[in-house]
């Protein structure tokens, strides 16, 4: 018993010609430019979408980045992990019960 695939002879080649072309098409489609931002425009590229923008509630990765960026703190954290003053001017402590802080103000406000 002899099975002819005669009619399918040239066919299988199209088909990977054909998906090749598509797939050739697709990556090069991907690769063209993006948009860009209109002006006054902060773009940050992130892995994910943060949970929560609430500089109290942040408790991933990048809601504590963003958070960082957008809100000025008291103190921040540099890389050793010592708190070091941000909008701080000068702190102390005149009673065990109370701690006083002079703020900075940032430039470009009037005060």
């Amino acid at each position: 018993m002899t099975i002819s695939h005669g009619a399918r002879k040239g066919t299988l080649p199209k088909v990977w010609i054909l998906l090749l072309s598509v797939f050739i098409l697709t990556g090069l489609a991907a690769c063209s430019q993006k948009p860009k931002p209109e002006k006054n425009t902060l773009v940050i590229g992130l892995e994910s979408s943060p949970t929560n923008l609430d500089p109290r509630c942040a408790t991933d990765a990048n809601s504590c980045r963003l958070t960082q960026i957008l809100f000025n703190t008291l103190f921040k954290m540099d890389t050793n992990f010592n708190a070091v003053p941000d909008v701080v001017a000068t702190w102390g402590n005149p009673n065990t019960n109370r701690t006083t802080y002079m703020l900075r103000l940032p430039s470009g406000w009037q005060g």
